[in-house]
Protein backbone atom coordinates (compact mmCIF):
# COMPACT_ATOMS: atom_id res chain seq x y z
CA UNK A 1 0.00 0.00 0.00
CA UNK A 2 1.40 3.33 -1.01
CA UNK A 3 1.99 5.88 1.75
CA UNK A 4 -0.54 8.68 2.16
CA UNK A 5 2.16 11.23 1.36
CA UNK A 6 3.02 9.50 -1.92
CA UNK A 7 -0.65 9.16 -2.83
CA UNK A 8 -1.18 12.85 -2.14
CA UNK A 9 1.81 13.96 -4.22
CA UNK A 10 0.89 11.64 -7.08
CA UNK A 11 -2.73 12.80 -6.97
CA UNK A 12 -1.74 16.47 -7.11
CA UNK A 13 0.70 15.82 -9.96
CA UNK A 14 -1.75 13.81 -12.06
CA UNK A 15 -4.60 16.26 -11.44
CA UNK A 16 -2.75 19.48 -12.29
CA UNK A 17 -4.47 19.91 -15.66
CA UNK A 18 -7.98 19.18 -14.39
CA UNK A 19 -7.29 21.48 -11.43
CA UNK A 20 -6.46 24.26 -13.88
CA UNK A 21 -9.74 23.54 -15.69
CA UNK A 22 -11.60 23.58 -12.37
CA UNK A 23 -10.06 26.93 -11.38
CA UNK A 24 -10.94 28.50 -14.74
CA UNK A 25 -14.51 27.21 -14.54
CA UNK A 26 -14.95 28.46 -10.96
CA UNK A 27 -13.80 31.94 -11.97
CA UNK A 28 -16.39 32.03 -14.75
CA UNK A 29 -19.15 30.80 -12.43
CA UNK A 30 -18.12 33.30 -9.76
CA UNK A 31 -18.54 36.10 -12.30
CA UNK A 32 -21.94 34.80 -13.44
CA UNK A 33 -23.18 34.33 -9.88
CA UNK A 34 -22.16 37.78 -8.79
CA UNK A 35 -23.83 39.36 -11.80
CA UNK A 36 -26.98 37.57 -10.65
CA UNK A 37 -26.55 38.91 -7.10
CA UNK A 38 -25.98 42.44 -8.33
CA UNK A 39 -29.16 42.30 -10.42
CA UNK A 40 -31.06 40.82 -7.49
CA UNK A 41 -30.28 43.74 -5.19
CA UNK A 42 -30.19 46.49 -7.80
CA UNK A 43 -31.96 49.65 -6.58
CA UNK A 44 -33.21 47.82 -3.47
CA UNK A 45 -30.86 49.32 -0.90
CA UNK A 46 -29.55 45.85 0.02
CA UNK A 47 -25.86 45.65 0.87
CA UNK A 48 -24.01 42.46 -0.10
CA UNK A 49 -21.56 41.34 2.58
CA UNK A 50 -18.68 38.87 2.36
CA UNK A 51 -20.80 36.15 3.94
CA UNK A 52 -23.42 36.59 1.21
CA UNK A 53 -20.86 35.81 -1.51
CA UNK A 54 -20.18 32.37 0.03
CA UNK A 55 -23.83 31.56 0.73
CA UNK A 56 -25.16 32.69 -2.65
CA UNK A 57 -22.44 30.77 -4.51
CA UNK A 58 -23.45 27.57 -2.68
CA UNK A 59 -27.20 28.15 -2.80
CA UNK A 60 -29.41 25.18 -3.65
CA UNK A 61 -30.58 26.36 -7.08
CA UNK A 62 -27.07 27.19 -8.34
CA UNK A 63 -24.32 25.12 -6.73
CA UNK A 64 -25.52 21.53 -7.40
CA UNK A 65 -26.13 21.84 -11.12
CA UNK A 66 -23.62 24.58 -11.96
CA UNK A 67 -20.66 23.71 -9.74
CA UNK A 68 -20.95 20.22 -8.27
CA UNK A 69 -21.80 18.49 -11.56
CA UNK A 70 -18.84 19.90 -13.48
CA UNK A 71 -16.47 19.53 -10.52
CA UNK A 72 -17.38 15.86 -10.16
CA UNK A 73 -16.97 15.19 -13.88
CA UNK A 74 -13.54 16.82 -13.82
CA UNK A 75 -12.41 15.01 -10.68
CA UNK A 76 -13.54 11.61 -11.94
CA UNK A 77 -11.14 11.94 -14.87
CA UNK A 78 -8.47 11.06 -12.33
CA UNK A 79 -9.82 7.49 -12.13
CA UNK A 80 -10.24 6.68 -15.82
CA UNK A 81 -7.27 4.27 -15.84
CA UNK A 82 -7.83 2.67 -12.43
CA UNK A 83 -9.57 -0.42 -13.78
CA UNK A 84 -7.01 -1.41 -16.36
CA UNK A 85 -5.30 -4.71 -15.67
CA UNK A 86 -1.86 -3.11 -15.28
CA UNK A 87 -3.23 -0.87 -12.54
CA UNK A 88 -5.23 -3.57 -10.78
CA UNK A 89 -2.28 -5.93 -10.36
CA UNK A 90 -0.23 -3.19 -8.65
CA UNK A 91 -2.50 -3.43 -5.59
CA UNK A 92 -2.64 -6.12 -2.94
CA UNK A 93 -6.41 -6.43 -3.08
CA UNK A 94 -9.57 -5.00 -4.62
CA UNK A 95 -10.33 -3.41 -1.26
CA UNK A 96 -7.07 -1.43 -1.41
CA UNK A 97 -8.02 -0.12 -4.86
CA UNK A 98 -11.34 1.18 -3.52
CA UNK A 99 -9.83 2.74 -0.40
CA UNK A 100 -7.12 4.37 -2.54
CA UNK A 101 -9.84 5.90 -4.71
CA UNK A 102 -11.73 7.14 -1.65
CA UNK A 103 -8.56 8.72 -0.31
CA UNK A 104 -7.84 10.47 -3.60
CA UNK A 105 -11.40 11.78 -3.82
CA UNK A 106 -11.07 13.29 -0.34
CA UNK A 107 -7.62 14.74 -1.05
CA UNK A 108 -8.57 16.46 -4.29
CA UNK A 109 -11.93 17.64 -2.92
CA UNK A 110 -10.17 19.27 0.02
CA UNK A 111 -7.61 20.95 -2.27
CA UNK A 112 -10.29 22.20 -4.63
CA UNK A 113 -12.35 23.37 -1.67
CA UNK A 114 -9.42 25.49 -0.49
CA UNK A 115 -9.02 26.87 -4.01
CA UNK A 116 -12.71 27.76 -4.17
CA UNK A 117 -12.63 29.48 -0.76
CA UNK A 118 -9.49 31.38 -1.80
CA UNK A 119 -11.23 32.71 -4.94
CA UNK A 120 -14.31 33.72 -2.96
CA UNK A 121 -12.16 35.34 -0.27
CA UNK A 122 -10.20 37.40 -2.81
CA UNK A 123 -13.46 38.56 -4.38
CA UNK A 124 -14.92 39.61 -1.02
CA UNK A 125 -11.76 41.54 -0.09
CA UNK A 126 -11.89 43.43 -3.38
CA UNK A 127 -15.61 44.15 -3.63
CA UNK A 128 -17.36 43.80 -0.25
CA UNK A 129 -17.34 46.55 2.35
CA UNK A 130 -18.76 44.43 5.19
CA UNK A 131 -17.83 41.00 6.47
CA UNK A 132 -21.32 40.11 7.68
CA UNK A 133 -24.47 42.19 8.08
CA UNK A 134 -27.20 39.71 9.00
CA UNK A 135 -28.15 41.94 11.93
CA UNK A 136 -29.24 44.70 9.55
CA UNK A 137 -32.52 45.02 7.66
CA UNK A 138 -30.54 46.07 4.58
CA UNK A 139 -28.98 42.58 4.38
CA UNK A 140 -29.69 39.71 2.01
CA UNK A 141 -30.36 37.62 5.11
CA UNK A 142 -33.30 39.88 5.98
CA UNK A 143 -34.39 39.88 2.32
CA UNK A 144 -34.81 36.08 2.37
CA UNK A 145 -35.90 35.44 5.97
CA UNK A 146 -37.64 38.70 7.00
CA UNK A 147 -35.66 38.76 10.23
CA UNK A 148 -32.20 39.70 11.50
CA UNK A 149 -29.59 37.51 13.19
CA UNK A 150 -26.91 38.34 15.74
CA UNK A 151 -25.16 35.14 16.86
CA UNK A 152 -23.13 34.38 13.75
CA UNK A 153 -19.77 35.40 12.30
CA UNK A 154 -18.24 35.26 8.85
CA UNK A 155 -15.69 32.62 9.91
CA UNK A 156 -18.55 30.18 10.53
CA UNK A 157 -19.94 30.87 7.08
CA UNK A 158 -16.55 30.28 5.46
CA UNK A 159 -16.01 27.03 7.39
CA UNK A 160 -19.40 25.57 6.50
CA UNK A 161 -19.03 26.73 2.89
CA UNK A 162 -15.83 24.70 2.70
CA UNK A 163 -17.43 21.67 4.33
CA UNK A 164 -20.50 21.94 2.09
CA UNK A 165 -18.38 21.91 -1.06
CA UNK A 166 -16.22 18.99 0.08
CA UNK A 167 -19.09 16.82 1.33
CA UNK A 168 -21.15 17.39 -1.83
CA UNK A 169 -18.28 16.61 -4.18
CA UNK A 170 -17.14 13.54 -2.21
CA UNK A 171 -20.67 12.13 -2.03
CA UNK A 172 -21.34 12.52 -5.75
CA UNK A 173 -17.94 11.17 -6.83
CA UNK A 174 -18.21 8.11 -4.57
CA UNK A 175 -21.71 7.49 -5.96
CA UNK A 176 -20.36 7.38 -9.52
CA UNK A 177 -17.42 5.17 -8.50
CA UNK A 178 -19.81 2.77 -6.75
CA UNK A 179 -21.71 2.32 -10.00
CA UNK A 180 -18.42 1.61 -11.76
CA UNK A 181 -17.60 -1.10 -9.21
CA UNK A 182 -21.13 -2.51 -9.14
CA UNK A 183 -22.07 -2.34 -12.84
CA UNK A 184 -18.70 -1.74 -14.51
CA UNK A 185 -20.17 1.47 -15.93
CA UNK A 186 -19.38 5.12 -15.30
CA UNK A 187 -22.34 6.14 -17.47
CA UNK A 188 -24.95 4.76 -15.07
CA UNK A 189 -23.21 6.58 -12.22
CA UNK A 190 -23.20 9.84 -14.15
CA UNK A 191 -26.90 9.42 -14.94
CA UNK A 192 -27.72 8.77 -11.26
CA UNK A 193 -25.68 11.81 -10.19
CA UNK A 194 -27.30 14.11 -12.77
CA UNK A 195 -30.80 12.89 -11.85
CA UNK A 196 -30.20 13.60 -8.16
CA UNK A 197 -28.70 17.02 -8.89
CA UNK A 198 -31.48 18.02 -11.30
CA UNK A 199 -34.16 16.88 -8.87
CA UNK A 200 -32.59 18.73 -5.94
CA UNK A 201 -32.18 21.88 -8.02
CA UNK A 202 -35.75 21.94 -9.36
CA UNK A 203 -37.83 20.13 -6.73
CA UNK A 204 -37.90 22.16 -3.52
CA UNK A 205 -40.43 19.87 -1.85
CA UNK A 206 -38.51 16.60 -2.16
CA UNK A 207 -34.73 16.83 -2.27
CA UNK A 208 -32.71 13.63 -2.15
CA UNK A 209 -29.37 15.01 -0.94
CA UNK A 210 -28.50 18.68 -1.35
CA UNK A 211 -30.84 19.89 1.38
CA UNK A 212 -28.71 17.93 3.88
CA UNK A 213 -25.66 20.20 3.64
CA UNK A 214 -27.38 23.41 2.64
CA UNK A 215 -26.01 26.61 4.18
CA UNK A 216 -28.67 28.93 2.80
CA UNK A 217 -29.98 31.78 4.96
CA UNK A 218 -32.96 29.87 6.38
CA UNK A 219 -30.61 27.25 7.84
CA UNK A 220 -28.74 29.82 9.93
CA UNK A 221 -31.87 30.71 11.91
CA UNK A 222 -31.41 27.41 13.74
CA UNK A 223 -27.79 26.22 13.53
CA UNK A 224 -28.80 22.76 14.72
CA UNK A 225 -30.32 22.28 11.27
CA UNK A 226 -26.86 22.69 9.74
CA UNK A 227 -25.31 20.33 12.30
CA UNK A 228 -27.95 17.65 11.68
CA UNK A 229 -27.63 18.08 7.95
CA UNK A 230 -23.87 17.60 7.93
CA UNK A 231 -24.18 14.64 10.31
CA UNK A 232 -26.53 13.00 7.79
CA UNK A 233 -24.09 13.73 4.97
CA UNK A 234 -21.22 12.14 6.92
CA UNK A 235 -23.38 9.07 7.48
CA UNK A 236 -24.11 8.86 3.73
CA UNK A 237 -20.38 9.08 2.93
CA UNK A 238 -19.58 6.42 5.54
CA UNK A 239 -22.22 4.09 4.06
CA UNK A 240 -20.85 4.70 0.55
CA UNK A 241 -17.35 3.77 1.72
CA UNK A 242 -18.64 0.68 3.56
CA UNK A 243 -20.75 -0.42 0.59
CA UNK A 244 -17.73 0.07 -1.68
CA UNK A 245 -15.60 -2.18 0.55
CA UNK A 246 -18.26 -4.91 0.41
CA UNK A 247 -18.56 -4.67 -3.38
CA UNK A 248 -14.78 -4.59 -3.88
CA UNK A 249 -14.22 -7.69 -1.76
CA UNK A 250 -16.75 -9.66 -3.80
CA UNK A 251 -15.49 -8.46 -7.16
CA UNK A 252 -13.57 -11.12 -9.07
CA UNK A 253 -12.19 -9.02 -11.90
CA UNK A 254 -12.73 -5.53 -13.26
CA UNK A 255 -11.34 -4.40 -16.56
CA UNK A 256 -12.32 -1.55 -18.82
CA UNK A 257 -12.47 -2.37 -22.48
Amino acid sequence: MKSIKNIFLLTIFKSRHITEAFAFYILIMLLINNIYCIKLVANSGIVISSADVYIMFLRDDFFPISICTVSALLLLNLFKNDFRTVEIISYNSRKSIWLNQVLRVFMLSMCWGLLLIAFLFIFTVLFCREGLNFFQESSLFFFYTKRTLENINVQEVILFSYLSFISSLVTMCLLVLLFKWLCNSYVLGYIAMVLIICNDTINENFRVFFDKNSIFYTQWIDKSLIARGFSTTLLIIFLEILFGIIIAQKRDFINDK
